[in-house]
């Protein structure tokens, strides 16, 4: 799942952004709801994208005893009203897969709408866990080691990236060589034209 941004984060970004994000993909998944950063990307009309929709397995979703539930009452796949819940409170969702029988079957959660209830049983699934852990201290929910060493990596970025030869401009390397090119091309030509007359 992407790590996106925090709440406060993007509206870091939005203070100075000339132009707002649309979207913030961030790991959003029936164990991992996000309620308070999904209602602010919302207000501010920036749309949720769920990395990991189904947090990662069908064993996870099928150990879940309220999803279960919900999904035998409908009649369909745990899958679908995973999908579902994320999409009824407007979240967008991008699950991975490559049998198009569960592409077919992920596309149809789009017509499922949970009700009031359902939302509210499946709200209580959330365990407030992320699937990887934040090493780097991105988030504000990471303990105080991981915080301590994102800050010494940036720290070590810093002072790398501001060595000049560190620095690449690929835009510059390119016309270079293709400057070295043209002139290697010239002269080859120039040498093959001077063969042909000699001859």
């Amino acid at each position: 799942a992407r790590p996106g941004f925090s709440a406060a984060q993007l509206e870091a970004l939005m203070a100075k952004a000339r132009i707002k994000p649309a979207v913030n993909q961030v790991e959003l998944h029936l164990h991992f709801q996000q309620r308070t950063l999904v209602d602010f990307c919302l207000a501010r009309g920036v749309r949720p994208v769920a990395g990991g929709p189904l947090n990662k397995s069908r064993q996870a979703l099928t150990d879940d005893a309220a999803l279960c539930k919900v999904a035998e009452a409908r009649g369909c796949s745990v899958q679908k009203v995973a999908l579902a819940f994320n999409l009824t409170r407007g979240v967008v969702v991008i699950p991975k897969s490559s049998r198009s029988e569960n592409i077919a079957s992920n596309l149809e959660a789009s017509s499922l709408v949970l009700t009031a209830d359902e939302l509210r049983l499946l709200g209580r699934c959330d365990k407030g866990k992320r699937r990887f852990p934040d090493i780097i201290g991105i988030w504000e929910t990471a303990n105080p080691a991981a915080k301590a060493f994102g800050l010494l990596l940036r720290v070590i970025c810093t002072a790398v990236f501001a060595i000049p030869f560190v620095r690449l401009d690929v835009c510059a390397m390119a016309k270079e060589q293709a400057l070295l090119n043209e002139a290697r091309e010239r002269r080859d030509t120039a040498a093959a034209e001077r063969a042909r007359r000699e001859k």
